[in-house]
């Protein structure tokens, strides 16, 4: 009998197992991350028959990893005791002789104590024998008992076959429990295994190594010997900085790392999978290489498709040596090449991960690895390999421009300069350019063709060449930008940065460049974790001295600041570093000053290290069962069945680094990290679809080298058939995304595998429920209690119910407990987060309770956070009388301002003989400006002589007013009462509506004008960016009506708003409310929803909306003042498109622009 084996879940030189809780504690529901095992048998049939091939199949289970060598098949997983395990199990029979209908039976021997094997029917088990035709599901349950703790080198040996009916023969697998007492403290596990290949991969055919010893140095000293199996295993109970090492035997290289570093927290949490590979030192494997984009390759029978302008990750690997030397390169559509990787020397056996771009020409490209021997310069490759991919285009119009930036040659005074600009449609539907023109206006020295300037049309695939001039009329370098407005709806607004000078300019010029070049300067720098770096930068101007900042601005959005020193102009300087993760592109930003003068340079490089690969597919799980039925695996027999991938879903990594992204069309989801820590990886639920495996787990990334964690597969079951599937914008066009969501409530996240309710005279067989409010408690009594809660809204939020004692086992609306799935891992305490249009009555069953009674407690929080928080701010009174400086005192900001741009007395004398008052509040108007300026620009930085507070007082001067250009809602002078039918009541639905849209669902800031003490007046606002919100909803305890009808949609809401805060010496204080003051007021609002889930306006019946306080939690002011409710919400990012303007279109000082602002280093976020 002939076997063929296939790994479901990848495992290299790091996996992980479970001993009790994750490293860092998960929110209830969220499991850890499994491997699943697969493995097919061949029967030889007699003569003149065909033979019968036997399948054997499980599910993901948390804790468990895939062990390659040995006979048979082998999962090992780590349990807990008092902690439920569960495997879903597939068997089935196919071939000729089969013909679907061959009587099967699936056993496990020997069956511990606290464990069962039972039938599984469309997910729920069955008892009974274990048996079907042709194809059998099961699924195995163990609850371990303390006497059934295992040695780490022990564990118990179950052994699962199928065998069937009249025919001599089986698959089988088996199945390692490592059992756990569920105490602190984190296992430490692992195998010394011959590496044949020597590839740094432990796969099929290599034994694992008796004898070697393995030792844990740190705060505690353990050394132990590999087993029969090559096993070893610690247990570590005093937390530390570990390094695990193989010590070395004679005769044997290390085809793998033989030194790990380990950071060991002994709290019970995600414990490591080490594997040292060894070979023998008479073996001569080859060198190979392997290359991989995050979404497949071409060359492997994948899709492998990008839009143009997304990100592509690259991951590659080299085996057969300790170390070896690679070059990749990129050949592009039209048969040139592009290098991407100069020749590197790399570790042997470790992935190493970098991003691109998919860039112009749409089609196909191939990437191509070519590894060299570590010594020696040999120019031919000893093995090349490739991996190719598809640049699509994006849905809907799309610009692309080509250059990203441009820098005219130096160009005599009163002559002129031209240039080209190329324009792509790289979309799929036809794009508009509406308009270009200079940021600067007419008396910029750059210019725009005029008949390309009042815009023209490109359909699908088309380009266009536009000239663009610069005609200096006076000496001095110039810098301005290019604006580009168009229907593209990813950026209507692109902004292109144009540079150019006068031969022999004198004027201040940042130079800035890495030992390997730029990005902006044309090259492709690469650098690997760990690679020394130059940065060589410099000041070119008058001789004197000149301050010099660089910002390095990392992969994922963090700012530090490398150096701020005085240097000599002309003269070359140096910064010397090495390069660290993350993995990405990193960009370096040098701001110099002098005499009242700036000048910013930037260069940008990738980021290449060693990647942990994280595997994600999403795949129909038509019969429920949580097993992916003909899943093709490269190389191996298909599964039988021919459940499809699922394309285009979403989902998200949270964790040291975030990352979201979409299913391919292999319903394949790749991403990498470089950044070691607890992660959690979710899938984006949608409607018509009831999901059959955990919807988030937890994955622990070690960051060891050549570490390649668990695949992660997501099911769901089509509530009604396969939902038909659409494509998102800004994703290429042969990426299809889940329907849209409707308005048919479905339920939410499950475990896989999940336990079903056995069914009998209880509680949930008799439909017996009690209702328990919203943000309430009831007690339940006896075991099992069901009960009922309500979510009244569409919009999603996160639900979390306790229990005194017991499980509580959590179902969907729609969903029978006495045969469905629950949503999350039973548990005493649980949280749920229902995203959209899962509104409706969701039951609980609560069991494993001793007798008496035990309070249930149900709570239900939505919330929602802007991604740009906007930063505290300082803006400058009118008059003067009010205390601190003035932007028009003698010596003040606009003083230097017009001294730096030539226009004395310009700025300062308007600002004068406009706003400086007699009258003693005299802050009017500009406390609107700045609110507006910290949601639309980044935070001003002291530069060219001004104060931080100073830039952000010129910004609040800039936009004071643009309020009016944007979408407002206007509220009247009004205080809110706990009574029913004030003017207060009405505005409460808008008020929260706003809320949920824009911080929840687009994640945007909203302005607001907060109004002042309702002891005080109504005449003062204080103007601020709210940024983030959190409501919990609780059934409104005046609530009347029918209790299951009416009361569950009248709501009692608490909402607390965070905003930013108005600070003197900001710049000294820290940037945004996340990090200094911030201003926080608590608003209780009472509200009707409707049975579709959405809020019912001037409701009359049974209750109408009532606007009960609104208070100051903190911020200036007296917290515990009850305030007026705020006199308006505006959406202020419309008045962005006013940054691109020569100067503020509302009257105000007509000499503060964006240009001017610009050049001292104003950036729009908007």
């Amino acid at each position: 009998m002939s076997r063929y084996r296939w790994i479901a879940c990848c495992l290299a030189l790091l996996g992980m197992l479970a001993a009790g809780a994750s490293a860092a504690p998960a929110s209830a529901g969220i499991v850890d991350a499994g491997a699943a095992i697969a493995v097919a048998s061949e029967i030889p049939a007699a003569p003149e028959q065909e033979g019968v091939k036997l399948g054997l199949a499980t599910g993901s289970a948390p804790g468990c990893v895939e062990l390659p060598a040995g006979e048979p098949a082998r999962l090992a997983c780590t349990v807990v005791v008092g902690q439920a395990f569960q495997l879903p199990l597939s068997g089935w029979a196919f071939g000729s002789d089969a013909n679907g209908a061959l009587p099967l039976e699936l056993t496990v021997e020997p069956l511990p104590a606290g464990a069962s094997l039972s039938r599984l029917l469309a997910g729920a088990p069955q008892p009974g024998p274990v048996r079907g035709e042709g194809r059998v599901d099961a699924r195995f349950d163990f609850n371990p008992g303390a006497e059934q703790i295992t040695a780490p080198d022990a564990p118990l040996s179950l052994h699962f076959r199928v065998r069937p009916d009249g025919i001599a023969g089986e698959a089988q697998l088996e199945l390692q429990l490592l059992v756990l007492d569920g105490s602190p403290g984190t296992l430490v596990a692992g195998y010394v295994y011959g590496d044949e290949d020597a590839n740094g991969a432990w796969t099929q055919g290599e034994a694992g190594l008796a004898g070697w010893q393995v030792q844990l140095d740190g705060p505690t000293q353990l050394q132990a010997p590999s087993g029969a199996d090559g096993r070893f295993a610690f247990n570590v109970t005093v937390a530390g900085s570990y390094r695990l090492r193989l010590l070395p035997q004679a005769g044997w290289l290390p085809s793998t790392p033989v030194e790990v570093p380990l950071e060991i927290d002994a709290a019970g949490g995600a414990s490591p999978l080490v594997l040292f590979g060894q070979r023998q030192a008479t073996q001569q494997p080859a060198l190979s290489g392997e290359l991989r984009s995050d979404r497949g390759c071409l060359d492997l029978g994948q899709t492998a498709t990008y839009a143009v302008g997304e990100t592509v990750g690259i991951s590659l690997r080299v085996g057969g040596a300790p170390q070896a030397a690679v070059q990749l390169w990129l050949d592009m559509p039209d048969g040139g090449s592009r290098l991407l990787v100069a020749r590197q020397l790399i570790t042997g056996g470790r992935w190493y991960g970098l991003e691109g771009r998919a860039g112009l020409p749409i089609g196909v490209r191939g990437m191509r690895l070519e590894v060299f021997p570590a010594e020696g310069s040999s120019s031919s490759p000893v093995q090349t390999v490739r991996c190719g991919y598809t640049v699509g285009a994006v849905r809907g119009p799309s610009l692309e421009v080509e250059p990203e930036r441009l820098a005219f040659p130096d160009t005599a005074s009163g002559a002129t300069a031209r240039l080209p600009l190329a324009i792509h449609n790289v979309g799929t539907e036809p794009l508009q350019i509406y308009a270009l023109g200079i940021q600067g206006g007419a008396g910029s020295p750059f210019g725009v063709d005029p008949q390309d300037g009042s815009g023209f049309g490109l359909p699908p695939g088309a380009s266009r060449s536009v000239d663009l001039s610069f005609a200096p009329q006076w000496e001095g370098s110039f810098q301005d930008t290019l604006v580009v407005q168009s229907n593209d709806p990813s950026r209507p607004v692109l902004g292109l940065p144009l540079q150019g000078q006068t031969p022999g300019s004198v004027g201040l010029v940042a130079r800035l460049a890495t030992d390997r070049g730029c990005v902006e300067t044309g090259q492709n720098p690469v650098y690997f974790d760990g690679d020394p770096i130059e940065v060589r930068y410099r000041a070119d101007g008058p001789a004197g001295s000149a301050v010099a900042t660089l910002e390095d601005h990392l992969p994922g959005g963090a700012v530090r600041t490398l150096l701020r020193r005085t240097i000599a102009t002309g003269l070359d300087q140096v910064y010397a570093s090495r390069v660290s993760p993350p993995i990405g592109t990193e960009l370096l930003r040098l701001t110099v000053e002098a005499g009242g003068f700036s000048s910013e340079a930037s260069c940008s490089f990738q980021v290449a290290g060693g990647a942990s690969r994280i595997v994600i597919w999403k795949f129909a799980d038509l019969d429920g069962d949580g097993i992916w039925d003909g899943k093709p695996e490269p190389g191996s027999p298909p599964l039988p069945g021919s459940e499809p991938p699922v394309p285009g879903w979403t989902m998200s990594l949270v964790g040291p680094e975030t990352r979201t992204g979409v299913t391919d069309a292999d319903g394949r989801l790749e991403l990498s990290v470089s950044q070691p820590g607890s992660y959690v990886v979710s899938e984006v639920q949608g409607p018509g679809w009831r999901p059959t495996t955990p919807t988030s787990v937890n994955l622990s990334v070690w960051g060891t080298p050549g570490e390649v964690l668990p695949e992660i597969r997501f099911g769901n079951q089509p509530v009604d058939g396969v939902p038909t599937a659409t494509a998102a914008p800004g994703t290429p066009a042969v990426s299809p995304t889940p329907a849209a969501p409707s308005a048919t409530p479905t339920s939410g996240p499950s475990s896989t595998p999940l336990p079903t309710a056995e069914p009998g005279a209880d509680c949930v067989s008799r439909g017996d429920w009690t209702r328990l409010p919203l943000g309430g408690s009831v007690t339940a009594n006896g075991s099992p209690a069901c009960l009922q809660v309500y979510l009244p809204t569409r919009w999603g939020g996160s639900l979390q119910l306790a229990a005194g004692a017991g499980r509580i086992w959590l179902y969907g609306p729609g969903v029978d407990p006495a045969g469905g799935s629950p949503l999350v891992q039973p548990a005493r305490q649980l949280s749920y987060e229902a995203g959209h249009d899962q509104q409706g009555w969701y039951k609980l069953v609560l069991r494993d309770a001793p007798a008496g009674g035990h309070n249930v407690q149900a709570r239900f929080v939505q919330s929602g956070q802007a991604d740009q928080v906007p930063w505290n701010f300082w803006y400058f009174p009118y008059s003067p009388y009010a205390p601190g400086p003035k932007l028009y005192d003698p010596s003040g900001a606009f003083a230097r301002y017009d001294s730096r741009f030539g226009l004395s007395p310009g700025a300062w004398r308007y600002e004068y003989d406009e706003h400086r008052s007699t009258q003693a509040e005299g802050w009017w108007g500009h406390c609107w400006g700045a609110s507006v300026a910290s949601i639309l620009l980044e935070q001003p930085r002291a530069a060219a002589g001004f104060s931080q507070d100073e830039l952000e007082g010129m910004a609040a001067d800039f936009f004071d007013g643009f309020g009016a250009l944007a979408l407002e809602w206007d509220w009247p002078h009004v205080k809110p009462s706990p009574g029913f039918g004030d003017q207060a009541d009405w505005y409460a639905d808008n008020f929260h509506a706003r809320l949920r849209e824009y911080l929840r669902d687009r994640r945007v800031p909203l302005h607001m004008n907060l109004r002042q003490e309702t002891g005080v007046g109504s005449s003062q606002v204080w103007n601020h960016a709210v940024y983030k919100y959190s409501a919990e909803f609780v059934e409104d305890p005046e609530a009347v009506g029918d209790p299951w009808v009416d009361k569950p949609r009248q709501l009692r809401i608490r909402t607390v708003i965070t905003a930013n805060e108005d600070f003197y010496q900001n710049g000294a204080s820290g940037g945004t409310p996340e990090d200094g003051p911030r201003r926080e007021q608590e608003a209780v609002y009472s509200l009707v929803y409707g049975p579709a889930g959405d809020i019912v306006p001037d409701a009359t019946q049974p209750r109408p909306q009532n606007w009960r306080s609104l208070t100051l939690l903190s911020g200036g002011g007296r917290a515990g003042t009850p305030l007026y409710i705020p006199s308006g919400i505006t959406d202020v990012r419309p008045a962005a498109s006013y940054w691109t303007g020569a100067s503020s279109p509302t009257g105000r000082n007509p000499y503060v622009d964006s240009q001017r602002l610009g050049a001292l280093g104003l950036r729009k976020r908007y």
